[in-house]
């Protein structure tokens, strides 16, 4: 206390209030897009996939979240085990989408072995297709990813920190301060139909592929696999070709 009244405790509300930030969309992708970056004796090429999805504000969020939880969003998730406990190409993989109350942005990341970037990009490719197609959600996996979050719900307030960020993020995205009470009702009434649903919200054929690597190992490989149109950039921005 004594920290914050030496700080804020002459703190008077301005004369005027603070002014409202207005934030522009962004028009949807309609078409795929690869940036190569060059960067020679790699041993591994660094891939970043996605594009902009609604904003934070969207109702659709909540299972869009589930959707790219079971995707990408954990250890377990889709591409994780494909790419690193199946093929053993990376590290790691995974998805993500961005909180932001403007636009945001789904995206995938890894980076794999210099000889298994192509295979990594058609794997990528092919789970993005899927999971809005073939290959739905399961109910295996949305009970595995709701268990997951049910169950470390407490783990949110674990430090004081932990508190504030909470509080911040049911402040900036219009959420009752009570809101993590009610996420176990609302996992509990997803079904893989809804989760599956969610996927509409991504478009695999009109994403931005940016990968970079050395390459005069992988330009090759990937301009065969026919994901879109291909630019070459420097690492400082330059369009090359």
């Amino acid at each position: 206390m004594a920290t914050l009244e030496a700080s804020f405790g002459d703190w008077t509300a301005p004369a005027a209030p603070r002014g409202e930030t207005t934030i522009a969309g962004v028009a949807d992708q309609t078409a795929p897009r690869v940036v190569l970056v060059d960067r020679p004796g790699s041993v591994q090429s660094v891939i970043r996939v996605g594009h902009v999805t609604p904003n934070g504000l969207d109702p659709r969020n909540f299972d869009l979240d589930v959707l790219n939880g079971i995707l990408g969003g954990g250890f377990t998730s889709r591409l994780n085990m494909n790419l690193r406990e199946e093929k053993g190409w990376t590290y790691g993989a995974g998805s993500n989408v961005s909180d932001a109350l403007g636009p945001q942005v789904f995206s995938v990341s890894t980076s794999v072995q210099t000889d298994r970037t192509a295979d990594a990009l058609s794997e990528i490719a092919r789970e993005l297709n899927e999971i809005g197609g073939v290959r739905p959600p399961s109910g295996e996996e949305l009970d595995l990813y709701r268990r997951g979050q049910v169950l470390t719900l407490s783990d949110r307030f674990e430090t004081n920190n932990a508190m504030v960020g909470y509080l911040s993020y049911v402040t900036r995205f219009e959420h009752p301060y009570e809101w993590i009470t009610t996420l176990p009702d609302r996992y509990a009434a997803l079904t893989p139909e809804i989760v599956g649903a969610a996927a509409s919200m991504l478009h695999p054929d009109a994403m931005t592929w940016v990968i970079v690597g050395d390459l005069t190992r992988i330009e090759a490989g990937v301009r065969a696999l026919g994901l879109g149109e291909v630019e070459v950039w420097d690492a400082e921005g330059n369009r090359l070709r």
